[in-house]
């Protein structure tokens, strides 16, 4: 799976989790932000399934937390420079990862209209 962003919100309903077993956890991400308590942008090719249960070992049985891909198609927001330059960072590379796959799936077809698809092909014969 390609690297994206994807947003983690946590509310405990009690007592915070243990701040330092939070950041182990972030860490994992190989770059992440966190814009206000409790509230992480992490750049990660994991699925949110898999960040989920990482969190889950950690905070309470009553405390909430959402995680979900954030595409940023539409936003607005009064954040410190910092967070909107790390936006700025993985959003571009967020893009030209999906140009590129889009590119090489566009190459891929015209491999498959021209020489048909090697996947239906017998094993040894040529398309």
């Amino acid at each position: 799976m390609a690297k994206r962003i994807l947003h983690v919100s946590l509310h405990p309903e009690r007592k915070a989790p243990d701040e330092d077993a939070l950041f182990k956890i972030v860490d994992r991400a190989p770059d992440w932000v966190e814009y206000a308590p409790f509230r992480w942008l992490l750049w990660t090719s994991a699925s949110s399934a898999t960040w989920y249960s990482r969190f889950r070992e950690v905070i309470g049985g009553k405390d909430t937390i959402l995680i979900f891909p954030a595409d940023f198609a539409e936003y607005e927001g009064y954040l410190p420079t910092s967070v909107w330059e790390w936006l700025r960072k993985h959003r571009t590379t967020s893009r030209s990862e999906a140009s590129q796959t889009t590119e090489a799936e566009g190459l891929l077809r015209g491999l498959r209209e021209t020489f048909g698809d090697a996947r239906s092909a017998s094993p040894g014969a040529l398309p």
